[in-house]
């Protein structure tokens, strides 16, 4: 009787699989007497102890860096993907206004699964400080729940925990997990889908890998980037299906699943679109941009070489990581361990089960992360926030590595957890506090208050404008004005009720534009809180300035096809047939010739779909020589035209002297990033 008191026998199951959900169960009985009894339990109470200690210091952090968050505004790409959710609240649709309404604005790079919880919660509580962060809030909670989830059925309940440790202390992660971005709610589908795909590989049934190909489909939905890891995670399965009994259901599950969400989406964006050919060229616009950014086609600058790019790309990592270089090599070695854990539990297992085919997952995943991030890149779109989801990566998989290992040889992970942990926490902290410092965010949040309370308390008819991509979304979202953009604008401020204020924010600060946009205009400033938000009244609309006459060979004639001719203000380089767009106002150096006549031959684009200033509706064009003023002229319809003034009763400069023209439009083509009206071909003065 006492034998069998002092011997306890442990029963487990070992889960094997075929890949695809077929379960084969092989049970061992294992009798552990006295001593060794006394040994397991006094780890299970070290076990749980840690499990108690570290669950509560992730409960701490989160609960602090929620804090933080709550009531900060969000961030500029933050607040230009919850425009598009407060319009959806407000029954506009799925678009943004930024000096005119899009649908499906092409600079919002996080969608649906992100935007209609945000719009939801807008149409319920309101947009203000506290609700915009609201989603962002909840989706940094999940993914910490997720990893949890995701650690603890791989490696177990320490592991996990110090996973969930490492993700909450990863550089940046109160910026970037929350504020309106998509990286974390992008990650946290995808986690999930691997969650559901662990389950489905060991435990079987169709709904799983449906559940698994749906949180896929919304990743991607979530953030397009999320491709490349989803793509990963995905053909390493079909692999593993190849080499194993093979039930099509159930990759035709997982492709149902993702399809869903994808088809769904793009079938509301047609339907939005009213027609195909808008919704093909929106996509053209869009797979160019994409395929840019993620370096495979050219438009933006980057390393001369591949070793030039890797050591560029690697410092700049490494200094968001607050890493010295030497110690990056050692950190991308982890998907090695990986790749070795996977192959060791397969040969150990003998099947493709969720256990061995999840780690070989995550390296994929790392390494096509880090590879195309050093290497393939732009360098001028080197940043980390394009990086952030493969540190992530690394924080998940880190501390699951050594239990793993320990656990084929030998439960040796414990000692070997310990010690990763301790390092990485080290080196996290470190990293990891200065991003949550509350003091930023506090003069922030003042000045934010303070812009949104002047705009609020504004006229109806005052007009609001930022400057090109400085389109001051915080501003907008939170006072929930419109807001214009002053390069497109400028030209007619007067003209048009007003009072006219312009926005300044810190991005438009550090990029240092203000004064390139206020050239011109008339200004003062009416609000100054910190740099993060000041507010400037415009008290007249733009004028050019004078053209140097001073070593300028005037011509009395400028055939722009023909001319290279620099002696002009408001026109853009020429284009590949020599022709020069022209802004709204424009002016040109002319030779006086005796001429009577001032001549203008130009171009407007077919169809093209403009603007008008004040309540004007047909494209017209003004002339001033000198100081004449010259009437407006309305050519017909697009194409060509000619307009030609009588120079009669103007007091115009000795015959040979240098005379400006200055030619001003009523008219701005919308849809472009640049203030074009119409299309210069020939300016001159003649006799009649």
């Amino acid at each position: 009787m006492e034998r069998q008191q002092d011997a306890i026998v442990i029963a487990f199951a070992r889960a094997g699989s075929d890949g695809l959900g077929r379960k084969s169960m092989a049970y061992d009985r294992t009798t552990v007497r006295g001593p060794d009894r006394s040994n397991l339990l006094g780890q299970a109470r070290w076990e749980r102890s840690i499990s108690i200690g570290l669950g509560l210091l992730v409960l701490s952090l989160l609960v602090y860096m929620l804090f933080v968050i709550a009531g900060t505004p969000v961030s500029f790409d933050g607040a230009m993907n919850l425009q598009v959710a407060a319009a959806l609240a407000d029954g506009q649709g799925y678009g943004r206004f930024y000096d005119e309404w899009r649908l499906f604005p092409r600079e919002i790079q996080t969608n649906a699964p992100y935007i209609f919880p945000a719009a939801l919660v807008f149409a319920v509580f309101g947009v203000s400080l506290a609700t915009a962060q609201i989603v962002s809030l909840a989706y940094l909670a999940g993914l910490v729940g997720i990893v949890y989830l995701l650690g603890r059925r791989l490696a177990g309940r320490v592991p996990a925990l110090v996973a969930c440790l490492l993700v909450l202390l990863v550089p940046e992660l109160a910026r970037l997990g929350a504020n309106g971005y998509g990286e974390v709610p992008a990650l946290f589908w995808a986690f999930a889908g691997l969650w559901s795909l662990h389950a489905a590989i060991d435990k079987g049934g169709g709904w799983r890998y449906f559940g698994a190909g749906l949180c896929f489909g919304l990743s991607i939905l979530t953030k397009t980037v999320m491709l490349m890891p989803v793509g990963v995670v995905l053909g390493l399965f079909g692999l593993a299906f190849l080499f194993t009994d093979r039930v099509w259901r159930n990759p035709a599950a997982v492709g149902a699943g993702l399809l869903v969400p994808v088809a769904g989406w793009e079938a509301w964006k047609l339907w939005s679109f009213g027609g195909v050919a808008p919704w093909r060229e929106w996509w053209q616009v869009q797979l160019d941009g994409i395929l840019a950014q993620a370096g495979v086609s050219e438009g933006f600058q980057d390393s001369p070489g591949m070793l030039d790019k890797l050591g560029t790309h690697a410092e700049v990592l490494t200094g968001s990581l607050g890493l010295p270089v030497w110690l990056l090599p050692v950190l991308l070695a982890l998907p090695c361990g990986l790749v070795f854990v996977a192959v060791l539990r397969t040969r150990e297992e003998g099947v493709w089960s969720g256990n061995a085919l999840l780690p070989l997952m995550l390296a994929a995943c790392i390494v096509a992360y880090f590879g195309w991030w050093l290497l393939v890149t732009p360098t001028e779109k080197a940043w980390y926030r394009r990086i952030f989801n493969g540190v992530l990566l690394v924080a998940l998989s880190a501390p699951l590595l050594p239990a793993l290992a320990g656990r084929i040889r030998g439960r040796v992970g414990l000692s070997a957890i310990s010690v990763v942990t301790v390092t990485l926490l080290v080196i996290g902290s470190l990293a990891r506090f200065p991003s949550i410092e509350p003091s930023q965010a506090d003069v922030r949040k003042h000045s934010t208050r303070a812009v949104v309370k002047f705009m609020k308390n504004a006229p109806e008819t005052a007009k609001f404008y930022g400057y090109r991509w400085y389109s001051q979304p915080v501003f907008a979202l939170y006072s929930g004005r419109r807001v214009h953009d002053l390069d497109k604008r400028k030209y007619w401020i007067d003209a048009e009720d007003g009072p006219h204020y312009f926005l300044v924010d810190g991005y438009m600060n550090s990029a240092g534009v203000v004064d390139k946009a206020l050239r011109g205009l008339p200004h003062e400033e009416v609000l100054t809180d910190s740099d993060w938000g000041r507010v400037l009244v415009l008290r007249g609309a733009f004028e050019l300035p004078p053209l140097a006459r001073e070593n300028v060979w005037a011509r009395s004639e400028v055939r722009f096809r023909e001319h290279a001719y620099d002696a002009v203000h408001g026109m853009f380089s020429p284009e590949g047939d020599g022709w020069r767009w022209a802004q709204p106002l424009s002016a040109v150096l002319l030779q006086h010739n005796g001429g009577d006549v001032l001549a203008v031959h130009g171009a407007l684009p077919a169809n093209g779909d403009f603007r008008f200033a004040g309540r004007g509706s047909t494209f017209g064009m003004q002339a001033r020589v000198a100081d004449c003023d010259l009437e407006w002229q309305y050519p017909d319809g697009s194409g060509r035209f000619e307009i030609e003034w009588s120079l009669a009763g103007c007091q115009l400069p000795p015959q040979g002297d240098a005379v400006t023209v200055e030619l001003r439009t009523n008219a701005i083509l919308k849809g472009t990033d640049r203030p074009l009206s119409w299309v210069a071909h020939e300016i001159r003065l003649k006799r009649l």
